[in-house]
């Protein structure tokens, strides 16, 4: 093109990237004085092939028709002269910094299950706007979402992050007017086989919404697993495994994977589209379940423990003992009682008090089996006189003995008094 000047406005300054429907550029555009980016549809401007032309011209009115912050913005769509007299289809969307989807995986392996969950959620936005407006996007795969921020974001500043879903080149209008228009005719496949679902393999009749929950599926299960869920040397092949062939569990693959993931993903990738989910919006509330705290886990020792790990049952609780069956003067047995209210005797003060009657008479203390007979008096004497006994005898020897030595002595100082006197 001449001075790389796309139709006297838009400056190409680099080529960020091609694909099948063509390559993107980085560009400045003159008049707004703002970066952009430009896709230009490959080999167009030569006369290969006008149904391409057609089709890019298509993804720039199915993409301008939704607005959600998940979808590139689409700025404006041209035709520019190229080389010769043939005309280049170009689309130029909003300019976004960062790295596609299958990059990030390939260069930094499986993301946590946070930001797993978290992209997921935002894809599910993105397509469900999509199909409220009825268009189905049909290459759903993680080439064509970018994860927006720098070029290798630090793991910690991943929460910041975004995608966005790009290239609407092969959705298709569900509207009554497109849908007799449709470039994609009956026995054709279009898509990527390791991301296509099985009805869209087949080629044998349209595809609705469901088609995209399937290719998002794939989409986790590479997120989880860090590969497709069908891998195979020929695209054939792995068309066949896709309609026939049940994908293995992710957890398989990637250990300690919660089953609430591996119950997600495999129901996107069922064979029937009426066995999937019904919407993205279901699959949001389903993501949403994944991110549920769940349960508090009973502390040891504590009260919920001990419930669970109680294995006998508690002891039974204690009866109140009756009073003994009374006998009447006859030798009959007077009828016992149960324990009810007591009566109550009226007063002229309007005080009620409980009626004395033979059920609430004062009872004899009942003892409890084992429990000892209260000690008498006369024991506890008994006990006394039995300890200070050896203290009784020995003092009554002393005396004893200290009398018999003073009236010895006074004998003999008798004596000795008349003898000398």
């Amino acid at each position: 093109m001449p001075e790389r000047l796309l139709d006297a406005r838009y400056r190409l300054a680099g080529r960020i990237g091609s694909g099948g429907m063509g390559e993107v550029w980085r560009a400045y555009d003159e008049h707004l004085h703002r970066d952009v980016a430009v896709k230009l549809l490959t080999g167009v401007g030569a006369g290969q092939d006008h149904s391409l032309a057609a089709r890019f011209v298509r993804e720039a009115r199915a993409a301008a028709r939704l607005s959600s912050p998940y979808i590139v913005t689409v700025h404006e769509l041209g035709m520019a002269q190229a080389v010769g007299d043939a005309e280049v289809p170009y689309l130029v969307m909003e300019l976004l910094n960062g790295r596609s989807l299958d990059r990030v995986i390939r260069e930094d392996g499986p993301p946590v299950l946070a930001h797993t969950a978290r992209w997921a959620e935002q894809l599910c936005r993105a397509l469900g706007t999509a199909h409220a407006a009825d268009v189905v996007h049909r290459d759903m795969k993680p080439a064509n979402v970018l994860v927006t921020g720098g070029e290798r974001d630090a793991p910690d500043n991943s929460d910041d992050r975004a995608v966005k879903v790009l290239d609407f080149g092969i959705a298709r209008i569900l509207d009554g007017a497109a849908s007799s228009a449709t470039l994609t005719a009956t026995g054709s496949i279009v898509g990527t086989p390791a991301y296509m679902s099985p009805e869209q393999a087949r080629g044998d009749g349209p595809v609705d919404l469901r088609t995209d929950l399937y290719s998002l599926g794939c989409i986790l299960y590479e997120l989880t697993t860090g590969r497709p869920p069908f891998e195979a040397p020929a695209w054939h092949v792995l068309l066949l495994k896709h309609m026939n062939e049940p994908p293995l569990p992710p957890s398989r693959l990637r250990p300690g994977l919660p089953r609430a993931w591996d119950e997600l993903i495999l129901a996107l990738l069922s064979k029937e589209p009426d066995d999937r989910p019904a919407s993205a919006l279901e699959v949001r509330g389903l993501l949403a379940a994944l991110d549920a705290p769940a349960p508090p886990t009973p502390r040891p020792g504590g009260p919920a423990a001990e419930a669970a790990t109680r294995t006998t049952p508690p002891p039974p609780r204690s009866t109140p003992v009756r009073p003994p069956t009374q006998l009447d003067a006859g030798g009959g047995a007077l009828q016992r009682s149960e324990p009810t209210a007591p009566p109550l005797a009226a007063k002229a003060d309007g005080f009620q008090k409980p009626a004395r009657t033979r059920a609430n008479a004062p009872q004899p203390a009942v003892r409890s089996p084992g429990m000892a007979e209260p000690l008498s008096a006369a024991a506890v004497v008994l006990v006394i006189t039995g300890l200070l006994l050896p203290w009784w005898a020995a003092i009554a020897l002393t005396a004893a003995t200290g009398t018999g030595v003073h009236l010895r002595n006074r004998r003999r100082s008798r004596r000795y008094l008349g003898r000398h006197l």
